[in-house]
């Protein structure tokens, strides 16, 4: 993932476009950090706990990586997360700001880092997807490796949850995936 200046500017574009989505997250109901890590904490459970349900080999990609995130974003495109990093029990609060939604309604998407570079690349800078951005299924050998997860990156995959199951080709809108300081205490589970 070395795309860091290309992230910059597509991050720098997408925050001055998409300032009204960030206040959308900032007035979020939770003003207290410690009930904000709790409730998002709640949220990541139930939702590797769908996945697990819906694509049970997620199971063996995220135990082997050892780093996800999982966010749930609302249906305007602004959302709350929190990366993983499960060896040293390692959590981090994230925000997402998003000119709309990917798909209709409210979703959630598990982000599946395999190596300690995409992680940590993850945390420090976050990412961008510029508007119009298709994820398709990850292919090794020519099949779907992981089953059910999406490409972001050589080295970055993600399951996106909607009501109905798992989306197999997605177009993103443009959108932020970044740490929320104003709430994150990177602390341990």
């Amino acid at each position: 993932m070395k795309i860091r200046p290309m992230l910059f500017a597509l991050v720098a574009a997408s925050t001055a476009t998409l300032v009204g989505a960030s206040a959308s997250f900032a007035s979020t109901s939770w003003k207290d950090p410690g009930q904000s890590r709790q409730a998002t904490r709640d949220m990541v459970e139930q939702t590797i706990d769908r996945l697990y349900s819906l694509e049970p080999s997620a199971r063996r990609a995220i135990r082997q990586s050892g780093y996800y995130a999982v966010f749930d974003i609302a249906a305007d495109g602004s959302g709350r997360g929190m990366v993983v990093e499960e060896s040293i029990r390692e959590e981090t609060l994230m925000g997402v700001s998003g000119s709309q939604p990917a798909t209709p309604g409210g979703y959630r998407q598990v982000w599946v880092f395999k190596t300690p570079e995409a992680y940590r690349e993850f945390i420090a800078h976050g990412h961008a997807f510029a508007d119009g951005t298709r994820l398709e299924p990850n292919l090794a050998l020519g099949a779907p490796w992981p089953p059910g997860a999406l490409r972001v990156a050589d080295d970055v995959t993600l399951y996106h949850i909607t009501n109905e199951g798992l989306v197999m080709d997605l177009t993103m809108p443009a959108s932020a995936y970044r740490r929320n300081i104003a709430f994150d205490r990177t602390g341990r589970l």
